[in-house]
């Protein structure tokens, strides 16, 4: 299956719903600023090569340390057992040989169109991992793996083939609440809900084989909701 122009796609995963409630509350006691976009974002490190979770600098540390195969992921201490179990079973089902940061986001205000980072694919910590793969960062396509945690049926992501160009709204089918999209060769973004939205936002090293196979069964099965440019 040629998947090179796909942008979006849902996961064949099953949805693991969370106390709404639950969560809320948990943001609402502990998110911080999301460090470097504090007026866009409040977050919420979920885990990560963490010591002070309570420090949006050390958080921020930790994502763009999450191609680094040494150390032990920590997990926050101010989840509850329940959260984070179900946090780990999200985790867990995505394709990842190691899963190394997360975090919970609560958007603030409208987000721009952008594409994300361009990395460098023969960096050496990268190339250690993916062998200079060809591709951004060596990683295979669509590499943002989130799972909508709340309002999942909103008009809000989106994405867009070219900067300007038509804005595409994702829908997400009843039986999942996880997506993959390409978020490094495609214009995305997000209306603000005018309520509190969450999104889990994971990050860590991709088992080839495995996003291969997911993709391509998620593709097959959900192909009405996929959206290719």
């Amino acid at each position: 299956m040629d998947i090179t122009n796909l942008a979006y796609t849902p996961l064949d995963i099953d949805a693991i719903p969370l106390n709404y409630h639950e969560l809320d509350d948990l943001m609402s006691k502990y998110s911080l600023p999301h460090h470097p976009y504090p007026h866009i974002w409040d977050a919420f490190a979920v885990c990560g090569r963490i010591t002070a979770f309570d420090d949006a600098t050390d958080c921020d540390k930790a994502w763009n340390d999450r191609y680094i195969l040494d150390g032990d992921v920590q997990w926050n201490p101010h989840l509850t057992f329940d959260l984070q179990e179900k946090c780990k079973s999200m985790l867990d089902a995505l394709p990842y040989l190691k899963y190394t940061f997360a975090q919970i986001l609560s958007q603030k205000i409208d987000v721009a169109p952008h594409q994300d980072g361009l990395y460098d694919p023969t960096a050496p910590v990268r190339a250690a991992v993916y062998g200079g793969a060809d591709g951004f960062n060596g990683e295979p396509e669509p590499a943002g793996l989130k799972v909508m945690l709340s309002h999942k049926n909103i008009r809000s992501f989106y994405l867009s083939e070219r900067a300007g160009s038509k804005r595409n709204f994702i829908k997400i089918p009843d039986d999942t609440n996880s997506f993959a999209c390409n978020e490094r060769k495609y214009y995305h973004g997000a209306k603000h809900p005018g309520e509190k939205k969450y999104i889990l936002s994971t990050f860590g090293i991709i088992d080839r084989t495995r996003h291969t196979e997911l993709i391509e069964r998620s593709v097959r099965k959900y192909n009405e909701y996929t959206i290719w440019f």
